[in-house]
């Protein structure tokens, strides 16, 4: 009897350990389960973070164009304002003798002529012709 009753503990123990490791390999499933859908997760918000980043290289590439454009512009400007004061301003008041200030004298050269048009390419640079001055009243 006594072997019989040691049996049944044995057994019982082994079920018992078993119904444990039942549980815990339950855990480890439901663990595992946990580290994939936060793994998959943290794969989109990697994604999304990615993009953004995209995103703001490309507006940092659009700004860096906008400023290069803006140099540009306040390149000619001052080539623009050079001509002006070194070849038109003196012709207005050679003409004009006195007749316009320099801010009205420049606002109308800026109306009349183009910007940009002071950029010689080589077909002109070989041709040299005289500049037109236009005066509008």
């Amino acid at each position: 009897m006594k072997n019989f009753i040691k049996k049944v503990i044995t057994y019982l123990c082994y079920i018992f350990k078993g119904k444990k490791l039942e549980e815990s390999i339950q855990d480890l499933k439901n663990i595992n389960k946990e580290i994939i859908s936060s793994n998959e997760e943290l794969k989109t918000e990697n994604k999304r973070l990615q993009d953004e980043l995209l995103k703001i290289k490309n507006k940092s590439e659009e700004e860096k164009k906008e400023l290069k454009e803006a140099q540009e512009r306040i390149i000619n400007e001052n080539l623009d304002l050079r001509y002006f004061t070194n070849e038109v301003f003196p012709q207005i008041l050679k003409g004009n003798k006195g007749f316009m200030d320099k801010k009205i004298a420049y606002d109308t050269f800026l109306k009349v002529v183009k910007r940009g048009s002071f950029k010689e390419n080589k077909s002109e640079i070989n041709k040299k012709q005289p500049s037109k001055i236009v005066v509008v009243k």
